[in-house]
């Protein structure tokens, strides 16, 4: 019924990131991957500040008010809400919930790395189908380029695992899914074997940083996925 969206107004190139990095990477970083840009988060804009923006922009769209919102899911990876404090209580859908007086939605946060939007649209789907809800706010604010600093200062190489770490962006969405508009079909595939293909850890010096087998998750894709 509704799409809110909020980037950051920081622009950074494919080009700009290799350069930055503390180590010289011979990689055309553009060509490879097809991102010639990344929006980037200021100095005072986390991933709260990031799913706000979008949910204000989603509400100011909509034809309905924040109390006829019956549900609220989070769904990004990031909790970084400030620049030291990594929340995990009150979740993020809670604590949007009391920000706009969503005050009869029910309020939880879903958590499928990459795949949490669609994962999040399939849940509010399915409820709606079942009529336990008419309406739902699906919302994601994703800092993650602080990954990217600390991959600039710490990868060695083209075969560095934290390769990846330099094509991560900063935004936040928002839906409004109502009966109506529900989709014909959602076929979610997840193989929870292969996670450790791409895992987020502290740092070796400091923040966080993600190791991506790049190589090792395409395998997987073409082995499980095409039969």
């Amino acid at each position: 019924e509704s799409l809110g969206v909020f980037l950051p107004e920081r622009v950074l190139t494919s080009r700009s990131v290799l350069k930055q990095c503390r180590r010289h990477i011979l990689l055309p970083l553009e060509r490879l991957t097809g991102i010639r840009s990344r929006r980037v988060a200021g100095t005072d804009e986390f991933s709260i500040d990031l799913a706000k923006r979008a949910v204000a922009d989603c509400l100011s769209k909509s034809s309905y008010s924040a109390n006829d919102i019956d549900l609220i899911i989070a769904a990004n990876i990031s909790k970084q809400d400030s620049a030291i404090n990594y929340n995990v209580e009150p979740t993020t859908a809670v604590v949007l919930r009391k920000h706009f007086g969503l005050d009869g939605a029910l309020a939880f946060d879903l958590g499928n790395a990459c795949a949490g939007v669609f994962t999040a649209i399939f849940v509010v789907d399915e409820l709606i189908r079942r009529g336990d809800i008419q309406r739902a706010l699906v919302v994601s604010g994703e800092y993650i380029t602080h990954l990217t600093d600390t991959a600039q200062r710490e990868i060695e190489g083209l075969r560095d695992p934290r390769l990846a770490c330099l094509t991560l962006g900063d935004a936040g969405i928002c839906l409004l899914l109502e009966k109506g508009n529900s989709f014909n079909f959602i076929d979610l595939y997840t193989i929870p074997e292969h996670a450790e293909l791409c895992v987020a850890h502290s740092a070796e010096s400091h923040g966080a940083i993600m190791f991506t087998d790049s190589v090792g998750l395409a395998k997987a894709a073409l082995t499980e996925v095409v039969p």
